[in-house]
């Protein structure tokens, strides 16, 4: 049987540039996690506002 792993973090912090190809893989990543496993995105800088000004910090978990 397959372990589920209980958590997923996606570390961005050094991460400059974020397309929409990167943050739709990001909002598919959390739906698979969920529920099993917990996602943490760890984000600043430019990632960071692109997924808030595309109204994503309500539904992301970073």
């Amino acid at each position: 049987m397959l372990e589920v792993p209980s958590a997923l973090v996606v570390y961005l912090s050094e991460v400059s540039f974020l397309a929409a190809c990167g943050v739709r893989a990001l909002v598919r990543t959390h739906q698979r996690c969920a529920p099993a496993s917990a996602l943490r995105i760890v984000v600043t800088g430019v990632p960071r506002r692109v997924l808030e000004l595309g109204g994503l910090a309500g539904s992301l978990p970073f």
